[in-house]
């Protein structure tokens, strides 16, 4: 199988187009990533580590967070996870000295052998002031608060938790945590409470959307399914998968494909680094690619990651519905790896030209040497600008945009620019996700915004028949035919 890598500046995490991702040859080791002081993180963003199976690291800005931390995980036959030489946060170990200056509050869920270790209590030797919350009646000590079920609640220096009844055979809590302008709820085995998922969040008092990270178990059950749908987490973390970390794929998969249109982090191994704020889950660009949706630097196998693509955007009745013909000359942008590119090659035949415009070169140069590769003579690459496609020329019957304007920054700008380029009477083709069709939809826009911006811009909007679309929209604007 044909395989891509694309390297681009992260942009933002955004939840579709399920790619089989897999590091290719050596990856550089992570950097060293920096862990105390002040104005690091501010109110309201985070950094988040994974730290295996059901271990994450949550750098806050006043606090570092560290949830059912545990080298103890696997399958029957998996080998045990080896120690690094140096344990970092960078590669998902916990060494106390790295962390000894910082405001660190430790969370256990419950007491299964992969969420807790006895190796957590030894690092308040090393660590002034550590707290420890526990999810069961685990004793009482100045730094060690029990919160067990069925519900209980804890203030701690600026923190606020909340616990709902976790119980997985052992008692356990699942937590609701506050502090520094964010809300994160951490699931341990969360499986309902015995009263069920809405019956708990009413405990917590907590409303959809109010949360900010949400980690949990890499599986659709009904209950993790009722819990995700419920509070509509601005960013989903899951767990669970230690050793098997390309399950998290899977389940991001399965998130989209059930129409929920949540950003899912899948971290390829411990150490890998996520940043958070304004709402949106970020990538540290110097760790491997881990989001799911098209988000670069990736590698990907191209056949397969278009086979998923294709369940969402069912690309021959897109063709008809946008009346793509043999013979037309089409413009493209952002057109990434060339999923469309090649789409609309095939569309336009011999006679018809397609100019792919992306800004990222390292984007075009694989569209040029796929082209070359499959002998495809009518696509002509074509490095853009933000606020400009720079197509070469100004008779263009179409442009299309996939999958990719609400990424646009300069929108209006582009808009006014992508109309030089159109002939009078040609079409400027918007194909997005469409927030009346998902769950989850920040960072997405509606298709009245849309319209808004292409009216502003002079076009004249055309309806289009989008209904086949599962959680896309086609907006289509016309440049005013001219005499």
């Amino acid at each position: 199988m044909r395989k891509v890598i694309i390297p681009i500046l992260a942009v933002w995490l955004f939840p579709f187009g399920i790619a089989s991702w897999t590091a290719r040859g050596q990856a550089s080791p992570p950097r060293q990533a920096p862990v105390s002081g002040s104005g690091l993180v501010k109110e309201g963003q985070a950094i988040v580590w994974y730290l295996g199976h059901c271990g994450y690291a949550v750098r806050t800005r006043t606090k570092l967070l560290i949830f059912d931390y545990s080298k103890t995980y696997g399958r029957r036959g998996d080998p045990a996870p080896e120690a690094p030489a140096r344990p970092s946060l960078s590669n998902g170990w916990i060494d106390p000295r790295e962390i000894k200056n910082m405001d660190v509050v430790v969370f256990v869920t419950h007491s299964h052998a992969d969420h807790f270790s006895r190796v957590i209590r030894d690092w308040e030797a090393e660590i002034p002031g550590i707290q420890y919350v526990f999810g069961w009646d685990a004793g009482r000590a100045a730094n060690v608060h029990s919160l067990p079920a069925p519900r209980a609640g804890l203030r701690l220096d600026g923190l606020t938790v909340a616990t709902v009844n976790s119980d997985d055979g052992v008692p356990g809590s699942a937590f609701l945590v506050r502090v520094d302008g964010l809300t994160l709820f951490f699931g341990g085995d969360y499986y309902g409470g015995p009263r069920g998922v809405r019956d708990d969040l009413t405990a917590l008092q907590i409303k959809p959307g109010e949360v900010d990270l949400l980690f949990t178990e890499a599986g659709l059950t009904p209950t993790n399914e009722a819990l995700i749908k419920a509070l509509e987490p601005k960013a989903i973390f899951p767990n669970h998968r230690g050793g098997h970390e390309g399950e998290y794929k899977t389940f991001a998969g399965d998130l989209m494909r059930s129409g929920i249109g949540i950003p899912v982090a899948c971290p390829e191994g411990p150490g890998r680094r996520f940043e958070y704020g304004q709402g949106r889950a970020l990538r540290d660009p110097s760790s491997p690619p881990s989001i799911a949706g098209p988000f670069l630097p990736l590698v990907f196998d191209i056949e397969e990651h278009d086979k998923e693509r294709d369940l969402e955007i069912l690309p021959d009745r897109v063709k008809d519905a946008i009346g793509l013909r043999p013979g037309m000359i089409v413009g493209e942008a952002g057109a990434w790896y060339g999923y469309y590119t090649f789409k609309l090659s095939r569309w336009v035949g011999p006679e018809g030209r397609v100019y792919a415009n992306d800004i990222n070169p390292a984007a075009l140069r694989e569209i040029e040497e796929r082209c070359a590769a499959g002998k495809v003579a009518n696509v002509d690459a074509v490095l853009g600008l933000e606020d400009d496609p720079r197509f070469p020329r100004t008779d263009l019957d179409c442009i299309l945009v996939g999958d990719c304007f609400h990424m646009f920054t300069k929108r209006a700008e582009w808009l006014a620019h992508a109309q030089t380029y159109l002939k009078p009477g040609g079409r400027l083709i918007i194909l997005d996700p469409d927030t009346s069709k998902m769950i989850g939809s920040a960072g997405f826009l509606s298709r009245r915004q849309v319209r808004d911006l292409g009216e502003r811009a002079g076009y004249t909007v055309i309806d289009a028949d989008d209904a086949f679309l599962p959680r896309h929209m086609i907006v289509i604007f016309q440049r005013p035919t001219r005499g």
